[in-house]
């Protein structure tokens, strides 16, 4: 099950990359790049009657972005891992596919200046995305009960954040991430699952020009 969502996941936005990529107006806007950040993450989970808290300042976030500066858009792949948390080591990994949309365009854009010059524009970039992914949880210990639980289940990412110049090719990242899973029952054990979390996360991104 947990194979099938993901590899549905990164099909839909394979094809939707495709899609887009063969439209002969955003062919010639199309750039990729990767950013990697780190941070805090704190999530509340409630099955059936018991919760538990997982917290992390082990966070590791990583995206590649398929971006189109004709749109001021990216379609975006999206990795993140509570590698070290309250609940134990890697007690939590989620995949995402979604987008960007960066509110005054892109940081270290290349444009057509009025005397017909081209060259790369840099300022801080301000944008919103969201995400629909997949999430793993293994709480160590959840209420009365003893013992791992595991669970996978569906949510929705929001996220907000700022772009800002380092140096050549490179910008430092700030963002804020909501997330809200999909109330589920476990198959396996019959509890209804629901969470809510945010995160806090600081990075860089490589680009090139």
């Amino acid at each position: 099950m947990r194979l099938k969502s993901a590899s549905f996941l990164l099909s839909l936005f394979a094809a939707t990359a495709v899609s887009l990529a063969f439209t002969s107006e955003a062919f010639a806007y199309l750039t990729s790049d990767v950013d990697f950040g780190v941070g805090y993450t704190n999530i509340d989970l409630k099955v059936t009657d018991n919760t538990a808290n997982l917290t992390s300042l082990g966070t590791l976030d990583a995206s590649f972005n398929l971006n189109n500066a004709a749109w001021n858009s990216a379609f975006t792949l999206n990795v993140t891992e509570a590698v070290n948390s309250s609940q134990g080591t890697l007690a939590w990994t989620r995949i995402g596919v979604g987008g960007r949309y960066y509110l005054t365009g892109f940081n270290s854009q290349r444009i057509i200046f009025d005397n017909k010059v081209e060259g790369v524009f840099r300022r801080p970039a301000p944008f919103v995305g969201m995400t629909v992914g997949y999430s793993n949880f293994g709480i160590k210990q959840l209420g009365a009960d003893v013992g791992n639980f595991n669970a996978a289940c569906m949510d929705f990412n929001l996220r907000g954040g700022a772009e800002v110049v380092l140096g050549e090719g490179v910008l430092m990242t700030g963002q804020w991430s909501a997330l809200v899973g999909l109330p589920v029952a476990n198959t396996t054990s019959g509890k209804e699952i629901s969470y809510f979390g945010f995160g806090i996360y600081v990075g860089v991104k490589i680009v090139s020009y």
